[in-house]
């Protein structure tokens, strides 16, 4: 498994909450999930490993991977690599995912 690499950490917190209204659905076949705005894939990459743990369930992940205004106070280089990053960062699922690069308001009306 290839490492994972976080610049910041805007999951974890929310973890147990995922956990208790989620876990239901851990390993059941078939799942679709949705995925506007996922920053590293450090959500993603939860919802693979502890959620949609099936082969045949799938996460659409909808992403500008431009970052938002809380994300553009940081250094710019983590920005100008974050769509990279995702994709490294998400590597070992990338057969269960489809990311679609754009503003959610557009891709939406495509799916």
């Amino acid at each position: 498994m290839a490492p994972k690499e976080y610049t910041a950490d805007w999951f974890s917190s929310y973890i147990p909450t995922w956990t208790e209204w989620l876990g239901k659905f851990r390993g059941k076949a078939n799942l679709q999930f949705l995925e506007i705005g996922a920053y590293e894939g450090m959500a993603t990459c939860w919802l693979l490993d502890n959620i949609l743990t099936d082969d045949k369930s799938r996460i659409i992940v909808i992403d500008t991977f431009e970052g938002s205004m809380e994300h553009r106070e940081r250094d710019e280089y983590q920005l100008d690599a974050l769509y990279d990053r995702f994709m490294r960062n998400i590597a070992n699922h990338r057969a269960k995912i489809s990311v679609m690069r754009g503003r959610s308001q557009w891709i939406l009306r495509t799916i």
